[in-house]
């Protein structure tokens, strides 16, 4: 079998001319060049991507119009308490001087880390949602009054849940 077109893969060619790991990427329409396309078939050195457009700069342009080297930098404001360094999060306070949200679940006063829920209801909410969930069906919870559970539930969850024991949720949510 023949080797891989691209330019320093090593594998066999599965489809005659490329490797299963190349297999939906098209090569750049200059002759002699074995480099992967990009954008308008062609490679980042002949045109499909583009230049940064800082003055004399040959790199490519990552985020935006500029490289890495000259593209904006993200500010990083720090707690407006005297004496503190810490980067500031909410209301130009660190989660230390009240800048943190919290957790969307009713009675929990821990910070929320992950879509509006701390680290122990985010992982709660994986184990209970079906993988079949989208994220949106996360978001039932936060209305969630927990003496109308199982009702809630139901109406607010569109998917199968057949093998969902709610009393278990209950329990476990309730912890």
């Amino acid at each position: 079998m023949s080797k891989c077109f691209f330019n320093g893969c090593d594998s066999e060619a599965s489809d005659g001319w490329r490797c299963y790991f190349h297999r939906g990427r098209g090569r750049c329409l200059v002759d002699s060049c074995h480099n992967q396309a990009y954008a308008r078939q062609l490679c980042a050195r002949h045109g499909g991507k583009r230049q940064c457009r800082f003055a004399g700069c040959a790199f490519r342009s990552r985020t935006g119009a500029y490289c890495t080297k000259h593209g904006s930098t993200r500010i990083v404001s720090t707690c407006s308490r005297d004496d503190c360094s810490n980067s500031a999060q909410l209301r130009g306070l660190c989660v230390k001087h009240g800048g943190g949200r919290y957790c969307k679940m009713d009675g929990c006063r821990t910070f929320a880390r992950t879509g509006g829920y701390c680290a122990r209801h985010t992982r709660i909410l994986r184990e209970i949602v079906p993988k079949e969930a989208t994220d949106i069906d996360l978001n039932y919870v936060h209305a969630f009054n927990h003496d109308n559970f199982s009702s809630s539930f139901v109406q607010c969850h569109s998917i199968d849940n057949d093998g969902v024991d709610v009393e278990i949720l209950d329990i476990i949510l309730n912890m």
